[in-house]
C-alpha cells in the first residue's frame, strides 16, 4: 500500500534521487500537479506521487 502524502512532508524523489518537500498535492477538481521543493534551496519541480518515498530527517540526498 502506497504512503499517503501531505503538503510539507520530507520525500525522496526517485526521478531525480533528490530530497524534497512537498509543496503542492494533485487535486483532479481543479488539474494541480504535484509540486516539489528542493530541501535545500528553492528550486521547485513538478513530480509522480509513484516516484515518491518518505525521507527520514536524518537522509542526505546524494551528491
Amino acid at each position: 500500500m502506497a504512503p499517503r502524502f501531505k503538503i510539507g512532508d520530507r520525500v525522496r524523489d526517485n526521478d531525480t534521487s533528490r530530497i524534497a518537500f512537498i509543496e503542492q498535492l494533485p487535486d483532479a477538481s481543479s488539474f494541480k500537479r504535484l509540486m516539489l521543493r528542493a530541501a535545500h534551496g528553492s528550486e521547485v519541480w513538478p513530480g509522480r506521487i509513484g516516484a515518491l518515498d518518505p525521507a527520514p530527517l536524518d537522509e542526505e540526498a546524494p551528491q
